[in-house]
């Protein structure tokens, strides 16, 4: 599959001429432009989204004033479950009693709750495990 790749297409043409490129990143949230990172030695695209958004981006060729869109896509960012309010949690709040947030299921909006080493159960947490009940023996010395 020798030059469809956009490695192979930018090393053919970079020798040739003056063309530039540029990623344009577009959203109504300003955040998007400041949560990218991208390497311009490898064109790796990072994003680390500190808010929910949805953006549009652009790989553009310019030539003197010939300007032309390579590539576009759109994206949308989200936060992982866990990181998200309690009302997420089941029943509509957060753990309880120390349990730990676990994501079973990336970007559903939803957590659910781990209460191993906390003493309770229940899907928050929030019921106590029983003590057992101690019986005492007397041997007849006091």
């Amino acid at each position: 599959d020798t030059g469809t790749g956009w490695a192979t297409y930018l090393e053919n043409v970079a020798g040739a001429s003056s063309i530039t490129y540029q990623l344009s990143i577009t959203s109504s949230n300003p955040a998007a432009s400041t949560d990218t990172l991208t390497s311009t030695a490898s064109g790796f695209v990072s994003i680390v989204p500190s808010e929910p958004y949805t953006a549009t981006v652009q790989l553009i060729a310019t030539d003197g004033s010939d300007r032309v869109v390579l590539r576009q896509w759109q994206f949308a960012s989200h936060h992982a479950d866990t990181t998200l309010n309690a009302s997420h949690g089941p029943s509509g709040t957060d753990c309880l009693h120390g349990g730990r947030r676990i994501d079973g299921t990336r970007y559903d909006g939803a957590f659910s709750c781990e209460c191993s080493g906390t003493g309770h159960t229940g899907s928050n947490c929030q019921t106590a495990n029983s003590v057992p009940q101690l019986h005492l023996e007397t041997t007849g010395e006091q």
